[in-house]
């Protein structure tokens, strides 16, 4: 349920919901390139799409990856740093058995992604996690 601010805000972003979905792809096509044989990405299988709401990279020492882009003024964020087999709801599931995604929570870090991310916005941040990975 929606009320009419909420309907008038979504309506008009459905206008431009395809170009900022084209953005979107573009930048991650950017960091992809950027990043490739330097630092893990997710991949996006040949038959899928994504709408890159975030764009996350696997790091080991994130915290330490997380401080250097700080100190450059690229904000980061960690989403979903628990795993759901730690979950109060999903904890009579054996946490063994997903070793992936104990892992993921350890090493994911999601950089800025936005349609409107400007050029030179994503040349400091790709500038930033290559003299990360290099610091690490």
């Amino acid at each position: 349920r929606m009320d009419s601010i909420q309907c008038a805000v979504v309506l008009a972003k459905l206008k431009v919901f395809d170009q900022e979905l084209a953005q979107r792809e573009a930048i991650a096509a950017r960091y992809d390139s950027a990043f490739r044989g330097h630092v893990e990405t997710i991949r996006v299988k040949q038959d899928r799409t994504s709408v890159h709401a975030q764009y996350t990279l696997f790091v080991d020492g994130r915290d330490e990856f997380q401080k250097a882009l700080a100190a450059k003024s690229v904000p980061t964020a960690v989403h979903y740093p628990i795993p759901v087999t730690r979950q109060p709801a999903y904890g009579h599931l054996d946490s063994a058995a997903y070793v992936h995604s104990e892992s993921a929570a350890a090493r994911v870090i999601s950089l800025p992604m936005s349609p409107y991310l400007s050029a030179a916005d994503q040349d400091a941040v790709i500038e930033a996690v290559l003299d990360a990975v290099k610091q690490a």
